[in-house]
């Protein structure tokens, strides 16, 4: 009866393959990426083409054409693997400061990070084109829509956002006949002299604006003197001063206007003469000499 070695019933791992080896039944060497098991005891018969001599026993694999030898799809520092329709595909590294966003289908590099967001309290944005930085805000703002983007406004408190003044020292003279007590004739823009203007562009579109006006005003004859506020076209408001027996007069004119948009808007106080067409003069007695009068004109934008 044959004697077995027990020992020898399993595989024998001898490394790569040796062309000076003896090589015994069940020794398994390797070779290009291969590895190959003895059939038959040889020396010098090179595995792959001795087959009476050698079987394969496991093959490499091969470097894929779609995407699975990621070695070779991977070119550059920083480059990432993504799922396209049909195989693995290669992003390739964004540009320092970009973000990792969602394309229609695939991934894809969008502006926005450390690069774009340079100050604390900074958002990141949609624009017209590509991702946008909108800068941190004043304390107590908030963040509201504006005509495309979005912007940072003031509170809806009642706060004030601007006020300018205009202030005229000379001697404004207007004969305009306003037709009766009542005033019924020629008060609409255009008529009488302008005395003071402020061109104003408001902050916020939902604001208004408040206007003010004072004057001294002689008129050359027992009459009535009027003066008006203006928004570009609009009158706002009529103030008077009764002048009697060539008496010098004050007239105050008070008018608030809606913000019509966020273009600039005119807003000028205007001398618009008297009752009767009597001379009204601002800023000077009832002949046209100076009294040290100064008219003012005041405009406030204040959030409703």
């Amino acid at each position: 009866m044959a004697t077995i070695n027990l020992g020898s019933i399993k595989f024998n791992w001898k490394g790569a393959f040796n062309n000076s080896t003896a090589y015994a039944v069940d020794d398994v060497v390797s070779s290009g990426g291969n590895s190959y098991v003895c059939i038959q005891a040889s020396q010098g018969n090179a595995v792959g083409n001795a087959t009476a001599y050698w079987n394969i026993m496991s093959t490499k694999g091969t470097n894929g054409t779609n995407g699975t030898d990621l070695s070779s799809l991977l070119s550059t520092r920083g480059d990432l693997v993504f799922k396209n329709a049909s195989a693995l595909a290669r992003l390739a590294k964004g540009t320092e400061g970009q973000v990792l966003g969602q394309g229609a289908n695939d991934p894809a590099w969008v502006n926005g990070s450390a690069k774009t967001l340079t100050t604390r309290g900074d958002l990141l944005y949609r624009n017209a084109s590509t991702i946008a930085r909108l800068p941190k805000g004043t304390n107590g703002y908030f963040l509201k829509q504006g005509a495309n983007d979005p912007i940072w406004a003031e509170a809806p408190s009642g706060k004030v956002h601007q006020a300018l003044r205009s202030v005229n020292s000379s001697v404004v003279s207007s004969s305009n006949d306003l037709g009766g007590k009542n005033f019924p004739n020629n008060k609409a823009y255009g008529n009488g002299a302008q005395v003071c203007v402020i061109n104003i562009t408001p902050v916020s579109l939902t604001s208004h604006f408040y206007a003010w006006y004072s004057e001294a005003a002689g008129v050359g004859s027992n009459a009535v003197s009027v003066s008006a506020i203006f928004f570009d076209t609009t009158r706002g408001n009529l103030g008077s001063a009764n002048s009697y027996a060539n008496d010098v007069g004050g007239i105050n004119v008070h008018a608030i206007f809606n913000v019509p948009g966020s273009g600039q808007v005119t807003v000028q106080a205007r001398n618009l003469g008297s009752h009767n067409g009597g001379t009204h003069y601002t800023n000077s007695d009832q002949s046209g000499n100076t009294n040290g009068g100064q008219a003012t004109l005041t405009v406030i934008e204040i959030e409703d």
